[in-house]
This record gives structure tokens, C-alpha cells and sequence, in this order.
């Protein structure tokens, strides 16, 4: 039973090496001496796959990465009464636009 558990762990493990090495070097993102964070990354990841807005509700567990992603020139947030209606603009969006479409709420 642990060797099967370790292996599905392992497996797991290789699945998401293999998911964020797809996504490709760090290197042309990045300039010398500049730390990233995970709200600059995802923010210059989702402006590079084609995404020019994000839908969101801000509340006091996700105000940091929304700083983080409101420094992203590419990117525009569109602010939305509650994750229902979010929700449903970002799925419109998605649709409307044939690609992909982001989604920051603090809780569901």
C-alpha cells in the first residue's frame, strides 16, 4: 500500500515538473537582479497567453495578488459585484473571445 501511495506521489511530482517546464524559461521574462512573485508571474504569464483582462472580487485574501497583477501593463481588471456574476463575465469573456479568460476571487 505505501509503495503505491509513493509512486502515485511520484508520479504526481513528474506531472507538475513536466507542466511548469512546459511553460517554458524564466530567462527573457526576467531582467538581471529582479525577484518575481507568484502575482508577477501569473500576471506575465496571463498577458503573455493572450488574456488582456481579469475578472475579479476583491476581499482581503486576495488584495496582495491583486497588486501584483495590477502592475502588469497588459492586463486590465475589471471588478465585479460578487464570484457569481465573475464568474459568469469571465466564462462570457472566454467564450466571446475563443481563448482564455482569468478568474481572482477570495474564496468559494
Amino acid at each position: 500500500m505505501w509503495a503505491s501511495l509513493r509512486s502515485r506521489a511520484c508520479l504526481k511530482q513528474k506531472t507538475l515538473q513536466a507542466t511548469f517546464s512546459s511553460l517554458g524559461p524564466l530567462s527573457g521574462i526576467l531582467p538581471d537582479n529582479e525577484k518575481i512573485t507568484i502575482g508577477n508571474y501569473l500576471a506575465r504569464r496571463l498577458a503573455d497567453a493572450g488574456t488582456r483582462q481579469f475578472f475579479t472580487v476583491p476581499g482581503d485574501f486576495n488584495l496582495a495578488l491583486l497588486d501584483e497583477m495590477l502592475k502588469e501593463k497588459r492586463l486590465a481588471m475589471i471588478g465585479c459585484c460578487n464570484e457569481l456574476n465573475a464568474g459568469y463575465a469571465a466564462d462570457g469573456n472566454a467564450r466571446a473571445s475563443h481563448g482564455l479568460s482569468a478568474l481572482v476571487v477570495t474564496y468559494m
